[in-house]
């Protein structure tokens, strides 16, 4: 442990009131903030990488906390309908690669729902699909 992290631990536990504690008490709080560090700046690389960027910003660390809030993950209240409905705007700006060129491609606009959807394969998927099978 670094010292000046000690320092931040002894600092958030008097902030809260706490005077007197044991040492160990000092330990399991930097834990507690290094678990919170890597579960928010992981969060935050997973939308960077949806959005194909290897560089994590500042709006990534906020959208993956709010989403965690939304989810329960967080003693702040959830956003606003309006906030949530702009994550979802940013991270599903994105569009899913397919897997080898193979997968269901989903309508851009719209959903499942809409009528008149159907699925339809393309010709190479058939011709692929028909030499794996002949024996």
């Amino acid at each position: 442990m670094v010292e000046s992290e000690e320092a931040v631990a002894e600092a958030l536990l008097k902030a809260v009131g706490v005077d007197d504690h044991e040492p160990e008490v000092v330990g399991m709080v930097l834990d507690a903030m290094h678990r919170a560090a890597r579960d928010a700046l992981g969060d935050a690389r997973d939308l960077a990488l949806h959005r194909n960027e290897t560089k994590i910003e500042a709006h990534d660390v906020r959208a993956g906390d709010d989403l965690n809030a939304a989810a329960g993950y967080s003693r702040r209240p959830p956003p606003a309908r309006e906030n949530a409905i702009a994550a979802a705007a940013s991270v599903n700006a994105a569009p899913l690669n397919l897997a080898d060129g193979h997968g269901v491609r989903l309508p851009s606009e719209g959903n499942l729902t809409t009528r008149g959807y159907s699925l339809e394969a393309r010709n190479d998927d058939l011709e692929s699909m028909a030499s794996r099978y002949k024996s």
